[in-house]
This record gives C-alpha cells, sequence and structure tokens, in this order.
C-alpha cells in the first residue's frame, strides 16, 4: 500500500500600514466670541487610519489657543489659522477661525463737570475690553438747550441750567455711562488766577509737582477771593495737609455753589493717592492684563507718553524707570 504526502508551502507577505491620506477640518461657526471653547470637527481618512494621531497648531496663539485633543479656547479678538497635521507624513489641512469680543462697559473720564455759556469741553468715553470689535460711542444729550454734545463727545454749553450727557454704545444700546453738566454764570478772567506753574487744559488741571502736591501747595498757587476746596477722587473734602493726587477736584464756589471745577492729573499716579510708586504699577499692571479695570480718569494719568490712548506696557516701563528715579515722569 502506497502513501502519498502532500506538503503546502505558506507564502508570507508583509502588509504595508495604512497611513493617513486626508484630513477634513471643520466647525459649525468659524466665529467665536472671546472667552468661548469649541472643539474643531476633524475626520481623517481612510477610515482605517482614524485613530492615527494629528497635531493642532495656532498661527496666533493670542487669539486662539488649541490643545491636543482639538480644544479651542478663543482669547481675545482677531483671527487665527488652525492647522491639523498628520503626525506620520505630511498630510495636512487648515481653517481659520475669527474671535470677536463684545463691548461689556463704557466709563467717562468725568462724571460731571461745570462750564460757562460758550464753553467747550471733550469728554473722553472708554470701551471695555480693550480689543472690543465695536468701539463706536454715541453720545446725547438730555436737555440740548442746556448743553449740546457733537459725535465725538465734544459738548457746548447753551444757557444756564443742567443736563446729562449719555454715552452709548453702539453694539448694545443697555450699556452707557453718564456726565452731569452744570453750566453756571459766567467768570471773569479776573475773578481767578493760576500760577504759570500750573497746566490748565479747560476743566483739567496737570502739571502738579509730585513732591509738593498738598491741598495748601495747591491752594497757594491759586488767586482768588472767591472760595477753594479740594476733594480727593472719592468727593471727600481734603484738609490743608492732605496729599492731592489724580481725581482731586479743585472747586470754585461761589455762596456756597460750583462756579468752575477743575478735576486734576497727576502723571503715574493710578490709584488717587498722589503718590507714584509700586502700588501704581501694580493697579496698572492689573488694568493691562484685564484683572481689573480702573476709572477713566486713573487710565488718562496712566498714559504717560500723553498721546490720547490707553495706557500700555510702555507705560508701565515709565512708570518703573521712574520709581527707579532713572527717567522723572514730566507733569
Amino acid at each position: 500500500m502506497e502513501l502519498f504526502g502532500y506538503i503546502y508551502q505558506t507564502y508570507v507577505t508583509e502588509e504595508l500600514e495604512v497611513q493617513i491620506e486626508k484630513i477634513d477640518v471643520s466647525i459649525d461657526n468659524t466665529t467665536l466670541k472671546k472667552g468661548e471653547t469649541k472643539n474643531l470637527q476633524v475626520i481623517i481618512e481612510p477610515n482605517e487610519a482614524k485613530d492615527h494621531k494629528v497635531e493642532f497648531k495656532s498661527s496666533n496663539p493670542n487669539v486662539i489657543t488649541v490643545d491636543e485633543f482639538g480644544r479651542m479656547q478663543a482669547n481675545r479678538s482677531g483671527s487665527s489659522i488652525i492647522t491639523v497635521k498628520a503626525i506620520e507624513n505630511n498630510v495636512q489641512n487648515q481653517i481659520e477661525i475669527n474671535v470677536y469680543s463684545n463691548v461689556t462697559s463704557i466709563t467717562l473720564d468725568q462724571e460731571e463737570i461745570y462750564m460757562q455759556v460758550g464753553d467747550t469741553f471733550k469728554i473722553n468715553a472708554y470701551i471695555e475690553p480693550d480689543d472690543a470689535n465695536d468701539k463706536i460711542v454715541i453720545y446725547q444729550s438730555s436737555r440740548q438747550e442746556i448743553a449740546e454734545v457733537q459725535e465725538k463727545g465734544v459738548v457746548t454749553a447753551k444757557q444756564i441750567g443742567e443736563t446729562d450727557i449719555i454715552a452709548i454704545a453702539n453694539e448694545n444700546s443697555e450699556i452707557k455711562a453718564k456726565c452731569k453738566v452744570f453750566v453756571v454764570r459766567e467768570m471773569e478772567d479776573a475773578e481767578i488766577h493760576f500760577d504759570s506753574s500750573l497746566t490748565i487744559n479747560s476743566l483739567e488741571m496737570s502739571s502738579i509737582d509730585y513732591e509738593e502736591n498738598t491741598v495748601a501747595d495747591i491752594k497757594n498757587k491759586i488767586t482768588t477771593n472767591l472760595e477753594i476746596e479740594i476733594v480727593n477722587y472719592k468727593n471727600q473734602i481734603l484738609e490743608d495737609t492732605d496729599i492731592v493726587g489724580t481725581g482731586s477736584k479743585i472747586q470754585v464756589k461761589e455762596d456756597g455753589k460750583i462756579l468752575r471745577q477743575y478735576q486734576i492729573i497727576l502723571y503715574g499716579d493710578a490709584n488717587g493717592d498722589g503718590k507714584i510708586n509700586s502700588i501704581d504699577l501694580l493697579v496698572l499692571q492689573r488694568h493691562i492684563l484685564e484683572i481689573e479695570s480702573i476709572d477713566a480718569i486713573f487710565k488718562k494719568a496712566c498714559n504717560i507718553s500723553k498721546n490720547g490712548k490707553k495706557p500700555t506696557s510702555v507705560d508701565l516701563l515709565l512708570i518703573q524707570r521712574h520709581i527707579l528715579e532713572l527717567q522723572v515722569i514730566e507733569q
């Protein structure tokens, strides 16, 4: 009896690993609000490679940051291109995301002003946050026959009386700020005289010596038969030995009624205590980092370069140099 045997030979071949060939990136809305977080939708082809790793990168991390899972954080207004790239090869795709920053508040650099008929004065409005997309402000006067206001915030006194100047955010009419305007009798030039060392810009006073800024120091530079009273930024009456700082007001009175009010600006004084020190550095730093806002008059005082813009890290440096006695802030 003969036996026949068959030997089967198996051929083994190495199958090449599937790689990513295409990456689709999408999102339901390419415009995010500041502070919003959202995930990118990523589809990988072929399906066999869907679990392969990709990396995410933002072209502008100041605007948008993105983590390893494609979760985006909108940090400030602007735009950024998010790139999704395969780690195993050069296959990638991109999508542009825009961030919109809404207006949250308006502040004015004046809460109340005293004007004479024919006077003009510019009220400055500050929009928060600094990176808000729509910074348009609409100004209105509650009684235009008393004082009218132009689109840039320039107020013109028309006749004796009281009115409110209202600044309204163009983006949201519910966001507004108000300044009280008192139009009073005209004062003659001979009724009051200020020392030439002081700078009077309409209803604001600067050039205060930060080393000689007590109430007595300021009063000695004003010649008048009218009553002079100085209050701090909290409207608390100051004694002659008290220090005058940013936001303090010089009130010129007749029979107890205010005829004129000058708001003081001490450049570098960010908290109204009349000093320029490390506390001012901290206050301005927290404001720049959007940790804590400051009143409009303090923003103006922290604009050391006096270019009419909001304070920045450059102004922070100038205050620091003043404290270190490397460069004195010009008042």
